[in-house]
């Protein structure tokens, strides 16, 4: 990508990372921090 100069990451995430879900605390946590890293790369 840098040799390139530009690329595309995809991730994979749901609403559980915005909402939350009982029971699911980990998997709500992961999918938030996936978009989170995301976010912050892009800067």
């Amino acid at each position: 990508m840098l040799k390139a100069g530009r690329g595309r990451i995809i991730n994979i995430a749901s609403t559980a990372s915005h909402k939350g879900a009982e029971n699911y605390a980990a998997y709500c946590a992961s999918k938030a921090g996936l978009l989170g890293l995301t976010r912050v790369t892009a800067l």
